[in-house]
C-alpha cells in the first residue's frame, strides 16, 4: 500500500545482532536521530529476498530487548559484521547496553499525517522565531525516520539547541516521518505550563485564604 513505510519487506526478515552504541563507535551523527548502521550483509540478504526492484524506501526496522520495542531507520549499511550501531537514547530507551544481542526485524509504519510537540523552554520561540514548523521539518528530516508518543526531539538553531517532547500524533502513536507531509503544531512550553499551574494554584490559595 502507499500508505505506509518500509512497505514492501513486511515481517520477512530478522536477524540477532550485537549492539553498539553510537558513541563507542565515535559516530556522533546518530546521537540525536533515530537512524542506526547495519552490516552490509543485512543489505545482501533483503535483497535477496525481495529483489532489488522491490527494496522499500525508506527501510524500517523494529529493534528489540527485553521485551522492550524501538522502530528505527536505517543510515547506512557500514556496522561491523554481526554488529548494529544504535544511538545511546535509543539503547538507555531499550534498556540494553554494549554487546546485548538485539533482535532485528523489517517493520512497517504508518504515515505521520500530525505531530504535536511541546518545548520544554520558551527559548524555543525566541531560537526559532517565525520558522519553527520549518526548522522543526528540517531537523526531523536530516535525523529521523520515526516519531513515537512521549519521544523527546532535539532541535538545533545555529549554536543552540532546544528539547521538544512528542504529545500528540496521529494517525497512531508510532508514524514514519520521511517524504511525509506532516502538519506540526506546537503546544505552551513544559515550564510555561508549570509556571501557569503553579500560578493557578496559589491564586485558588489565595482565594480560599481570604474567603475563611
Amino acid at each position: 500500500s502507499g500508505d505506509g513505510c518500509g512497505t514492501g519487506v513486511g515481517h520477512v526478515w530478522d536477524v540477532t545482532l550485537g549492539c553498539l552504541s553510537s558513541e563507542a563507535m565515535d559516530n556522533p551523527s546518530l546521537s540525536d536521530g533515530d537512524k542506526v548502521l547495519l552490516p552490509p550483509s543485512t543489505l545482501q540478504e533483503i535483497m535477496a529476498r525481495v529483489g532489488e526492484g522491490g527494496m522499500p524506501h525508506p527501510m524500517l526496522f523494529k529493534l528489540e530487548w527485553g521485551g522492550a520495542a524501538r522502530h528505527v531507520g536505517v543510515l547506512e549499511f557500514s556496522a561491523p559484521e554481526g554488529s548494529v550501531v544504535v544511538p545511546l537514547w535509543i539503547m538507555r530507551a531499550l534498556g540494553a547496553s554494549d554487546g546485548d544481542q538485539l533482535q532485528l526485524s523489517s517493520a512497517e509504519l504508518p504515515r505521520g499525517t500530525f505531530a504535536k510537540l511541546q518545548p520544554l523552554d520558551d527559548n524555543f520561540v525566541a531560537l526559532c522565531g517565525h520558522d519553527a514548523k520549518g526548522t522543526l521539518e528540517r531537523n526531523l528530516s536530516a535525523s529521523r525516520a520515526t516519531l513515537s508518543l512521549g519521544d523527546s526531539v532535539m532541535l538545533h538553531t545555529g549554536a543552540a539547541q532546544v528539547e521538544l517532547f512528542v504529545v500528540e500524533l496521529r494517525p497512531a502513536d508510532e508514524v514514519c516521518v520521511i517524504e511525509t507531509e506532516l502538519e506540526v503544531d506546537f503546544a505552551a512550553s513544559v515550564i510555561n505550563e508549570e509556571e501557569q499551574k503553579a500560578a493557578a494554584e496559589a491564586a485558588a490559595k489565595a482565594a480560599a485564604e481570604a474567603g475563611g
